[in-house]
Parts: structure tokens; sequence; C-alpha cells
């Protein structure tokens, strides 16, 4: 029971991994901003030119370490339905994200829109 408990939690880790590494880096394809608050100056800068460098284990591993998520319920599962990833948690769902806090009844979130569905009693706190 043990083992089946760590491989849940590893898969929940990835889960949740994944998810937020698509919120932070987003897919250039779909144009998804989870948070934005950008204001137009009227000013321009002249770009420069880029620089090639190649990603090291230790500059990933800090992008990994800044993400702080928290996904607890008494029911969290991972589904594929329809070809869509989607993670699913029931009873007692609190999620925190940044400074966004959601707590509901049901929650599902699905990875490949980026979108999330909540229902049942629902309270979407942002500082």
């Amino acid at each position: 029971m043990i083992i089946n408990l760590k491989v849940k939690n590893a898969i929940i880790f990835l889960v949740i991994s994944i998810l937020l590494l698509r919120l932070n880096l987003g897919n250039l394809n779909n144009g998804f901003t989870l948070v934005s608050f950008a204001q137009e100056t009227g000013e321009t800068v002249e770009a420069g030119e880029a620089q090639e460098t190649t990603a090291t284990n230790e500059a990933v591993e800090t992008e990994e370490e800044e993400l702080d998520i928290s996904l607890k319920a008494d029911y969290i599962t991972y589904e594929k339905i329809d070809e869509e990833d989607l993670v699913i948690a029931k009873d007692g769902v609190e999620l925190k994200y940044q400074d966004i806090e959601i707590k509901a009844d049901y929650l599902k979130i699905n990875l490949d829109t980026n979108l999330l569905f909540a229902s049942g009693e629902v309270l979407f706190k942002q500082d």
C-alpha cells in the first residue's frame, strides 16, 4: 500500500509540475495568460542582438523551485478523457498558486487548454 501511495503522490506531483510549467512558460500557440497587468506606455525600446546560450540543469532546477503550487483535496486524480489531460480534485479542494487561492467542492483542470472549472461552494481569492 505504501508503494502505491508513493506512486500516486509521484504522479500527482508530475501532473501539477506540468501544469505549472505550462502556466508559467505557456504554450506558444494558445496565447494563454494567467494574469496580466501590462500597460502601454507609448515608449519604444530598440532591441539588441540576441545571444544564444545553452540551458543547464541548474537553470532548469531553479525554474522548478520558483513554482509554488499547492493542491489539497480528499480525492485527486489524473485522467485522460477524449484526448484531454485532466486533473480532477473533489471534496475540500484547496488550490494555491502564487497570489491566487481557490477553494471548491470540485475542481477540474484541463492541462491541454490551461483552463480550470470549479463547482459547488467556490471561493476565488487573489491578493
